[in-house]
């Protein structure tokens, strides 16, 4: 038997026969897999919505290395299923498989599987085993549909995470590159500046050496000290020059002739020393033409003294290929002032050039495959909110229907309903009305993370004062110790900020209505130095702490609907508008004890704000 058949774009007229809202349940379900963190929380929430579809009996849903199982399966197993689990295991990670990927368990006549496959991975499979094939058959493209949507975020999600660690591994072979030619450089600049010091010593030597042989009353003993300290000095100079990477050149003013330059020449220029020496002009001539004019500037600032100490320019080699240099000079005066001399040294940073443009290349190739995997997402969610809202406007028609009818029926009957029959009429009318809330509720959820937050100083003891007078008509005749703290001023969204109080205060008052006295603290702590802390606090009927870390989930409930109203959102709601603030939410109770609910802000008022 084949797997469950791919989504369909138009499905057929059964699914009119579906419960309105079991599809509503599976509906919602395609918008909670964003908040859910790991694939063990997303296969233990879409088991308990699968073994809640008509014509289920069991299922089990398999993620990568987790498989949850909600009734009996009779201990089903797909071996090919154990064991990509098993290498999982091992490997303490899991790779998706290719997506030609398929569950052996759908070859048994009741079992029925739908492939969560992305284009090109296989991530698991929803296995079902089935008591009424026309009953399941009416829910079947929807459950189709929801493998193919949570195939189509884990799809997203892995993207993000590979693109992340590219972005890293770039990120890391970029610094380790800067970092190893700023070695480079320093060792370039360590060994040009002892060069110069050798070559500036040779000089001096050699001008004290000229002196003492003009100086005729100087002693024979004493001139010959002098020309062997200056033959070592000028030898120590050559072996150095003559070693170096870098042309070392010294040029005489105003003839401008080469006195020496260094055996380098021939790598970086092309042109032995010798040919430098016979033409003073050769090395000019190399000059890239879009630098000619601003070789020459720099040439004439350096005649007047005001050369910068190292400058960058493009020759072209005598080979024909392009080279960048940079050159670092120095005039050199007699005791008159007057320019007597030029000295400098030549470095080929034709490799650093290049390395530099690669860097930048990288770094654009890296924004505009972030920029375009964005777009993807902001893309793929913006048909996610489409959906939802043609959904949501689809099933809002036949909730109008249903109370419509509902009235006319109360209307048109001949005599009034037994009590038996005004009971399920009235249960009717109240499952279509939490219904439509939960619509509602579950669209304001998928907006709120995209609603762009209008930042504003927001006076918290005004917004609170606002809020508690619009439960006053349904808080009429019940008795409430309100104890409220002196709020400082915050900085954000005043309509969300609304929202969060809204439900908290709201949850107050209702897990309070059972006492005879209600006792409710609205206050804050000081918190940490970058955020300030508020709370809610009430003498309800509390929650185990065993289950807080459910208590801010989408549909987590830790009380019967019998007992206390809501549709579960509420609390999502305020840790999704905290967590864009940079906030925390955190809760604290114990049964029949009450509960406080924490949520924090950083610490960030306007100007003249508390």
């Amino acid at each position: 038997m084949s797997e469950v058949d791919r989504p369909q774009n138009n499905p057929s007229q059964t699914w009119q026969q579906a419960d309105a809202r079991v599809l509503g349940q599976i509906l919602a379900a395609q918008n909670i897999v964003f908040a859910l963190p790991d694939t063990a929380r997303i296969a233990e929430f879409y088991a308990q919505t699968l073994i809640s579809i008509p014509g289920i009996t069991a299922c089990r849903v398999c993620l990568g290395d987790r498989s949850v199982q909600a009734g009996d399966m009779e201990s089903s197993v797909c071996a090919k299923c154990e064991t990509v689990r098993r290498l999982a295991g091992e490997d303490n990670q899991f790779t998706p498989t290719n997506s030609n990927f398929q569950c052996s368990l759908a070859d048994q006549p009741d079992m029925r599987a739908a492939a969560i496959n992305s284009y090109q991975h296989h991530f698991g499979s929803f296995v079902v085993k089935i008591k009424q094939a026309a009953v399941f058959e009416v829910y079947q493209p929807f459950i189709s549909n929801l493998s193919n949507h949570v195939a189509l975020i884990l799809e997203n999600r892995r993207q993000k995470d590979l693109l992340q660690a590219t972005h890293a591994e770039l990120e890391r072979k970029v610094e380790e590159r800067t970092h190893d030619l700023t070695v480079a450089n320093e060792a370039l600049d360590a060994a040009r500046l002892a060069a110069l010091n050798t070559m500036h010593a040779a000089i001096e030597a050699r001008q004290r050496a000229e002196q003492a042989n003009a100086d005729l009353q100087r002693e024979v003993a004493e001139r010959q000290q002098a020309e062997e300290a200056l033959r070592l000095s000028e030898e120590r100079f050559r072996r150095l020059a003559e070693n170096a990477r870098d042309v070392i050149y010294k040029m005489s003013l105003p003839e401008g002739k080469y006195e020496y330059v260094s055996p380098a020449a021939l790598a970086v220029f092309g042109y032995s020393p010798e040919e430098c020496y016979a033409s003073p002009m050769l090395i000019r001539q190399t000059l890239h033409p879009d630098w000619q004019i601003y070789y020459r500037e720099q040439w004439a600032n350096l005649l007047e003294g005001k050369m910068p100490p190292t400058y960058e320019y493009q020759i072209i080699h005598k080979s024909g290929q392009v080279r960048w240099l940079n050159q670092r000079n120095i005039l050199v005066r007699d005791n008159a002032g007057t320019p007597i001399a030029i000295e400098g040294i030549v470095t080929d940073i034709t490799e650093r050039k290049r390395a530099e443009d690669e860097i930048r290349r990288l770094n654009q190739e890296l924004e505009q495959r972030v920029a375009d995997r964005t777009a993807q997402l902001e893309a793929a969610n913006r048909e996610l909110e489409a959906f939802a809202y043609s959904v949501s406007h689809d099933l809002r028609a036949p909730l109008r229907h249903i109370d419509g009818y509902l009235d006319l029926l109360q209307h048109r009957a001949a005599r009034p309903a037994d009590e038996q029959s005004q009971h399920y009429l009235e249960t009717i009318a109240s499952s279509a009305r939490r219904m439509g809330q939960l619509i509602d509720d579950l669209l304001s959820f998928s907006r709120m993370g995209r609603h762009d937050l209008a930042r504003q100083a927001v006076e918290l003891n005004s917004l609170v004062q606002e809020v508690i007078r619009d439960f006053e008509p349904e808080t009429r005749g019940r008795t409430i110790q309100w104890r409220i703290a002196d709020l400082p001023v915050v900085t954000g969204d005043r309509a969300m900020l609304r929202v969060v109080l809204v439900n908290l205060i709201s949850n107050a008052l209702k897990f309070t209505r059972s006492r005879p006295h209600a006792d409710i603290e609205i206050g804050y702590e000081a918190g940490s130095a970058t955020e300030r802390v508020f709370f809610i606090r009430d003498n309800g009927v509390g929650f185990d702490m065993t289950y807080a870390d459910k208590l801010f989930g989408v549909f987590q409930r830790l009380h019967r609907a019998d007992e206390f109203e809501g549709t579960g959102i509420g609390l999502a709601n305020v840790r999704r508008i905290i967590n864009r603030h940079g906030g925390r939410t955190w809760a604290e109770g114990k049964m029949d004890g009450g509960a406080t609910v924490y949520f924090s802000l950083p610490d960030k008022v306007s100007e003249g704000g508390r």
